[in-house]
């Protein structure tokens, strides 16, 4: 099966996201839950937030799902126990992002080096998405 998405700048950017935290999930870095909720969500109750309250609830789904990490470890987007759905999630991200950088610095000559100036690790079993620019 396959679906075609017509997504606006807004769209790709809440899916780019949403993939990035997924697969940083999947991989056991539970600390993105802190990051995610006090950047995204919570930025104009900060003084409100139980900041320990908060690290301790992150440290016990840590050591819930991932027993076998240590509390600031996690697995690699090349860890062979990863599962196949976090490393196609960071494919997708890799892909889109590099899709983007593109688009912004397609008439630079001198387009600055980036995480997104290069496709992503090819690490899932699946094969990429096609993707292309619609403007």
């Amino acid at each position: 099966m396959k679906v075609r998405l017509e997504l606006n700048r807004q769209h790709v950017h809440v899916l780019c996201e949403a993939l990035d935290l997924y697969s940083r999930l999947l991989a056991g870095q539970i600390n993105e839950i802190r990051h995610f909720l006090l950047m995204n969500r919570l930025s104009r109750s900060m003084e409100r937030i139980d900041h320990e309250a908060l690290d301790q609830a992150i440290n016990t789904i840590k050591r819930t799902f991932f027993p076998e990490e240590a509390p600031n470890s996690n697995m690699g987007i090349t860890h062979p126990d990863l599962d196949q759905e976090s490393k196609i999630a960071y494919e997708i991200h890799g892909l889109l992002k590099k899709l983007l950088f593109d688009n912004k610095y397609k008439d630079d000559y001198e387009r600055p080096t980036s995480a997104y100036s290069s496709p992503p690790l090819k690490v899932s079993d699946t094969e990429w998405p096609s993707m292309e620019l619609v403007d």
